[in-house]
């Protein structure tokens, strides 16, 4: 996963497509989180000529709600080699919250179904999202808002405050090929990035 992730990134760098700001996440489950996964990572970015920081490491909330301790080691470790740190899902577990500030956490992606009730410009969602959104900014991270569909919860969100979101509103999954074509070029030719800063 990382191998792949590491050869395109070359592959766009040398297309002139992306620079060194630009950064792709990878997810990583709590199974492959084990003892050595920083060394892999440095391996396979070393070969390609990548930047650990070029690498976003994303993990699912479910892994700050448990205590181990082995998995908040790694984290550190990818931290301290330059990785950048996200929570994926936020809001769909049980995440320990007296936890989440002892973990070097840089982005929190605010799961799709904290966001759903913006259609409806729900009051108590707005709430909760704004709330959720000052934690965020609490402990320094940035906030991400997943599984935008409409016009609606895009306006409302930056209405918040929040800078970054994603979701078929803006694009839906492609091939890394389709994307280099729909969106980093599109960006080179002067086009906003759709489903990053909107």
């Amino acid at each position: 996963m990382i191998s792949t992730a590491a050869r395109q990134l070359r592959e766009w760098k040398d297309e002139g497509l992306v620079d060194e700001a630009f950064t792709l996440a990878v997810n990583v489950s709590a199974l492959q989180l084990r003892p050595g996964i920083t060394n892999t990572f440095r391996i396979a970015l070393d070969a390609e000529g990548i930047q650990p920081g070029q690498i976003r490491i994303e993990l699912t909330e479910s892994l700050f709600a448990s205590s181990n301790d082995t998995a908040a080691h790694v984290v550190q470790e990818l931290a301290q080699a330059g990785h950048s740190i996200a929570i994926d899902d936020f809001g769909t577990g049980t995440s320990n919250l007296a936890r989440l500030g002892s973990y070097p956490i840089d982005v929190v992606k605010l799961d799709r179904t904290l966001i759903a009730p913006l259609e409806g410009r729900e009051g108590r969602a707005i709430d909760l999202i704004g709330k959720t959104l000052e934690l965020i900014e609490g402990i320094e991270a940035e906030a991400i808002a997943e599984g935008i569909e409409s016009p609606t919860q895009a306006l409302v969100l930056r209405e918040l405050g929040c800078r970054l979101a994603q979701g078929y509103f803006f694009g839906r999954p492609c091939e890394p090929d389709q994307f280099a074509d729909d969106f980093l070029r599109r960006e080179l030719e002067g086009e906003a990035l759709a489903g990053h800063a909107y």
